[in-house]
């Protein structure tokens, strides 16, 4: 790979005229695939993109999500090493005695159900529509994985890494543009019922990339409600 050469000037270093030209690739996209952004958020990553190409200083490239990096990979991965204890174990201690949140109380719930029950509690959310509610659930168990089970998972997190490496590699790619989360702010005490919405913070924790979140839009009006064929 050629290198950028720097050359010595009066007032400290900089980038030769060739390297200065050359613009950072960046990546974008606007769903992971496991929960459809709203409006607001698909809008706000274009702006974005808009933005940094009318610098001259960026090629934005929009990036194509497979089985292999999308979001339901990232939940099933991060929910089954999370929980691998079982029933929150870690949760419930770290709180020395406190009472849960109910924020997280669902979750709770979810780890402590009878791991025999999993497989009936999947088919009724599975009927009811709740697709991604028995993806979850799926994920959780009350008496924790086997060792050698926790370890396949830790395998197959790293063949996720490698596959969003290569990703950006082979399209010489610096970073990327995604929704922070897929709504707008939760009215208190709503984040238990829509914590699905978070799988693009799930990700970036899998990956262990930098990563930061800045203000772009406001909502509009008309992007108060999701159009009948995007509701997640």
């Amino acid at each position: 790979q050629q290198q950028q050469q720097l050359v010595q000037g009066g007032n400290g270093s900089s980038l030769t005229t060739a390297a200065r030209k050359k613009k950072i690739r960046l990546g974008w996209f606007v769903s992971d695939d496991f929960f459809q952004p709203c409006r607001a958020g698909k809008r706000a990553v274009r702006l974005a993109k808009e933005a940094l190409e009318a610098t001259g200083k960026y090629e934005l490239v929009e990036l194509k999500l497979d089985m292999f990096t999308n979001g339901w990979e990232a939940v099933r991965l991060y929910y089954n090493i999370l929980t691998a204890e079982g029933q929150m174990r870690s949760y419930v201690e770290g709180l020395e005695g406190e009472p849960l949140i109910s924020a997280y109380w669902k979750l709770y719930v979810a780890s402590s159900l009878p791991d025999w029950m999993r497989p009936a509690v999947g088919l009724v959310l599975y009927l009811l529509g709740e697709e991604r509610m028995r993806f979850m659930v799926k994920g959780f168990r009350r008496e924790g994985l086997p060792t050698r089970e926790y370890w396949q998972y830790c395998k197959e997190l790293q063949v996720y890494q490698e596959a969003w490496v290569r990703m950006l590699q082979a399209q010489d790619l610096e970073g990327f543009l995604c929704p922070g989360v897929a709504l707008p702010a939760f009215p208190h005490g709503l984040s238990q019922s829509v914590e699905s919405s978070c799988s693009y913070t799930f990700f970036l924790n899998l990956l262990h990339f930098p990563a930061g979140m800045v203000p772009v839009t406001r909502v509009r009006e008309d992007e108060a409600c999701y159009p009948l064929d995007e509701v997640p």
